[in-house]
């Protein structure tokens, strides 16, 4: 036969010591989880005490407790869920899977979303809604001093040019810096086309500037090596990856997005209107002096008499004044995009098409651009999914 229960002792202040019956008792039970899965290991602990065991490899436990108490259960990646006795001898318990939200999130290579925490290499990730604050006529000019070590400037060019963009500066003395574009996990080309010099020619813009700021949802910019190793030779300059919108699932909506801007030319530079064309002291006095000196003033001091020209007419030796204020107009830019998603249980879609009217602060200058940009994505299985995504420019 068992041997009798232990009878504690305890001091009472008034009446000295006195027996404490033992009021012990045996709790088992099963653990699972929401599937009936068993879950061996967990522990199982008596509420504010030292008292606890795990369960076997079938999910069963067993426990002496004292009455009244209270059990705690806690499993790695499972909620901890607390049972009371309450006179009970067996208690079965069902545990619910942990769920943590994350804490910034950004975009690598390949699209993979993951924690901002645990990637080894640095990463710098810029919002759309930030673009559209400071929109220009080429997106990537929009980053300028939004990343740290990523420098941008526009070219030369006007309205629609090239966009000049360093990332952990040159890698050697023959490669233009430019790093490498990847919409939504596809390489783009951004070669500029054309260019403009001292001679002529035409800045026609660049891949980059192609794409809407309002399609754009996030850019993520990949600084270091490790980052950008899986695109090889071509992402020696960096990564910047753009991932536009999509439509989201069981939501309809309907957005209208538009913005003006308008520009002016605020250096008109202090010139000097006592001395006119001429060197040494000396105006033209014949053609080839005139054509010789027409970048100059050193001559002698405007008077309004007449002086020859490099064209061989005589005109007033006298200041035109306000010529850069009076040449430079005030420029605009006004953009209209409208977008329309729709989403089911399985996918969604989203088209978009938008105006772009420039108006540069030089006369007969501008860029007109039409854009349309259509993303579908549809589930098929639960291990196969379609993304299309198409821009007409």
């Amino acid at each position: 036969p068992p041997p009798p229960p232990f009878l504690p002792i305890e001091r009472d202040p008034v009446h000295g010591l006195k027996t404490k019956p033992n009021l012990a008792q045996l709790i088992k039970g099963r653990i699972t989880d929401l599937a009936g899965v068993p879950l061996p290991g967990v522990h199982v602990s008596e509420k504010g005490t030292a008292n606890g065991t795990i369960s076997d490899v079938n999910g069963n436990y067993a426990i002496s407790v004292n009455e009244g108490a209270v059990l705690v259960f806690s499993f790695v990646g499972y909620n901890a869920k607390e049972a009371a006795t309450d006179g009970k001898t067996e208690i079965n318990v069902e545990l619910t899977e942990e769920t943590k939200t994350l804490g910034e999130v950004v975009v690598t290579a390949l699209g993979i979303g993951k924690d901002s925490r645990r990637i080894g290499y640095a990463v710098a990730t810029v919002s759309g809604d930030q673009m559209n604050k400071a929109r220009e006529s080429n997106v990537a000019l929009s980053l300028q001093g939004t990343v740290a070590g990523l420098n941008v400037k526009g070219t030369s060019g006007g309205p629609g040019g090239t966009a000049q963009i360093l990332l952990r500066g040159l890698p050697s003395m023959n490669s233009g810096g430019s790093p490498l574009f990847i919409i939504n996990g596809v390489p783009m080309d951004n070669t500029q086309r054309g260019g403009a010099g001292q001679w002529g020619g035409s800045d026609n813009g660049d891949g980059i500037g192609n794409i809407n700021p309002d399609d754009i949802e996030t850019m993520t910019v990949l600084k270091g090596q490790a980052a950008s190793a899986l695109y090889g030779a071509r992402a020696s300059n960096g990564v910047i990856l753009i991932t536009t919108k999509t439509g989201k699932r069981n939501d309809f909506m309907v957005e209208y997005n538009t913005n003006y801007m308008a520009d002016r030319a605020m250096n008109n530079t202090d010139f000097q209107y006592e001395y006119g064309q001429g060197e040494g002291g000396r105006r033209p006095v014949t053609i080839a002096d005139a054509q010789k000196s027409t970048r100059f003033s050193w001559g002698t001091k405007l008077d309004g008499s007449q002086v020859i020209q490099y064209d061989g007419n005589m005109y007033p030796y006298s200041a035109q004044k306000d010529n850069i204020s009076k040449f430079y107009r005030t420029g605009s830019t006004f953009t209209n995009t409208v977008s329309v998603s729709r989403g089911g249980e399985n996918g969604a879609v989203r088209l978009s098409a938008s105006s772009f009217d420039n108006n540069s602060i030089v006369p007969n200058s501008g860029v007109k651009r039409k854009t349309f940009n259509l993303n579908v994505n549809q589930q098929i299985t639960k291990k196969l999914s379609v993304t299309a995504v198409a821009d007409y420019v």
